[in-house]
């Protein structure tokens, strides 16, 4: 009799621990759904097209930092740097051969946020909009 609040301590772990998992895991899914939004609007319905090659026939395969620095180079020049760091952390999301990259709002303010489609291998920005 004594194993039975043992037993159901550990399954109240375990119900604590997947619960905790599982929530951790929907912003993850939730950015993959917004990262399809954009590129919906953006109207780039394939992601595996063929390989563009940029101007001087150069393809190039940009890891994650190297597109950070491609798009807030972009950004910054757009925007101003001020109104894209207000933006951070950034979300950064690879779909294909596209970069979707928005922004973060904090609790309590107004305002919309940016969304680039930025090719990774030509480096082209497919995709650039700010919310109000």
């Amino acid at each position: 009799m004594k194993k039975t609040p043992l037993i159901i301590a550990i399954f109240l772990f375990f119900i604590g621990i997947s619960q905790m998992l599982c929530s951790q895991n929907m912003p993850t899914q939730q950015d993959s759904l917004r990262a399809v939004s954009i590129l919906m609007k953006a109207h780039i319905k394939d992601t595996n097209e063929p390989v563009s090659l940029n101007p001087n026939g150069l393809q190039l395969n940009l890891c994650e930092k190297e597109a950070i620095k491609v798009i807030e180079i972009v950004l910054f020049s757009a925007y101003g740097k001020s109104q894209i760091r207000k933006q951070n952390p950034f979300n950064i999301i690879k779909v294909g051969k596209y970069w979707v990259v928005y922004g973060s709002i904090k609790p309590n303010r107004y305002g919309g946020v940016f969304e680039i489609v930025l090719n990774s291998e030509n480096s082209c920005v497919e995709y650039l909009s700010h919310g109000k």
